[in-house]
């Protein structure tokens, strides 16, 4: 048998422990249950599902994609108000042996069973922290593995990168009116097109087309072309 002599600082150690337990409550009945509740049944629960935008037949647009996220949200939120709390209500309501005797019997304060509604409140508003978090990673890890877009350096039909389901469908449309070859009289009064350069009546004209080989030739000229076609073929 070793007999060790007390140190220093085990009594504040100790004092340090008991405050915590006292404070904190994370060894109490309770607060283990509501714990063990929350990681049992709603630990791996996201907001916001990627699968389904994935394995969906066609790409949703920035509408649906919308709604999708909104219906997703709407069915969290129904989640955790029709399961979670009464789960939660209930479980201190049959545990409330273990809490009862904390309400003192005379005072204006809620003595240590306030601080355990604290500790529970707390623990509850970490629970929906860490959902919140871990969908919003969720999501934004399946949005970053699109970055890189469908690049591959040598081809190869059975790449990841060509296999997958584009993420959503972005629709572009042109506002406003729209003209293949504009003119002066196609823009409203308030819109001038700017006279960058002047015209004069000698300039030559930009979009001059040079006529047919039979046009640009006179007459004597062009009997002498045939002619010389004439020979050459007869030559081969």
């Amino acid at each position: 048998m070793t007999i060790k002599a007390p140190v220093p600082w085990k009594a504040y150690a100790q004092l340090a422990r008991n405050h915590l337990d006292q404070v904190l409550m994370t060894t109490h009945p309770v607060i283990r249950a509501l714990n063990i509740l929350w990681h049992q049944l709603y630990n791996d629960l996201v907001i916001v599902n990627a699968a389904t935008l994935l394995l969906s037949t066609e790409s949703f647009n920035a509408e649906q994609t919308y709604k999708f996220v909104q219906e997703s949200c709407d069915t969290i939120k129904d989640l955790l108000i029709n399961d979670w709390l009464p789960r939660c209500a209930d479980m201190m309501d049959v545990m409330r042996k273990t809490w009862k005797d904390l309400i003192p019997m005379t005072g204006a304060y809620g003595g240590r069973a306030g601080v355990l509604f604290r500790c529970v409140h707390a623990l509850m508003s970490h629970h929906l922290e860490c959902l919140i978090t871990r969908s919003l990673e969720y999501l934004f890890r399946t949005i970053c593995s699109y970055t890189d877009g469908n690049f591959i350096e040598k081809y190869n039909v059975f790449d990841p990168k060509l296999q997958r389901r584009p993420l959503m469908t972005l629709i572009v449309s042109v506002v406003g009116a729209h003209f293949d070859n504009p003119t002066a009289a196609d823009w409203a009064r308030e819109h001038k097109i700017p006279n960058i350069y002047k015209e004069d009546e000698d300039d030559a004209s930009p979009f001059y087309k040079r006529s047919s080989t039979f046009a640009a030739l006179g007459l004597e000229q062009v009997s002498v072309f045939v002619f010389s076609i004439k020979n050459l073929y007869s030559f081969h």
